[in-house]
């Protein structure tokens, strides 16, 4: 997938889901209020010789500032993702968020001791 295409199909899915703003919103009237176009932009970083990676991100600094920033961040996003995995937590069965904290209390419970 070129970098065009993933950019077309995260601006048709933000469209779609903001022409239904009721199906994951408390208050649709009052929550969902933006006008302004969303100006995702799309940074590639060279990490090694032969390796990039590639992010989306609505933060206006330049390349080398977001490659800091994530840079330090990575440490803590794989430490979320082990542990959402190791207790169960990698997909919800609500968009509520009473629902979702229902499940994560639950999830905790039946941690052992």
């Amino acid at each position: 997938m070129t970098v065009s295409q993933v950019k077309n199909a995260l601006t048709n899915i933000i469209s779609e889901l903001s022409e239904t703003p009721w199906l994951f919103l408390r208050n649709p009237g009052k929550d969902f209020t933006r006008k302004r176009k969303l100006s995702f932009r799309i940074v590639r970083f060279k990490i090694s010789d032969d390796s990039y990676e590639t992010v989306i991100t609505n933060l206006d600094f330049p390349p080398d500032d977001l490659k800091l920033l994530y840079a330090m961040r990575w440490g803590i996003e794989t430490s979320f993702r082990d542990l959402k995995y190791t207790i169960g937590l990698s997909a919800f069965h609500s968009k509520k968020v009473e629902h979702i904290l229902q499940e994560i209390f639950a999830r905790f419970y039946q941690l052992p001791l």
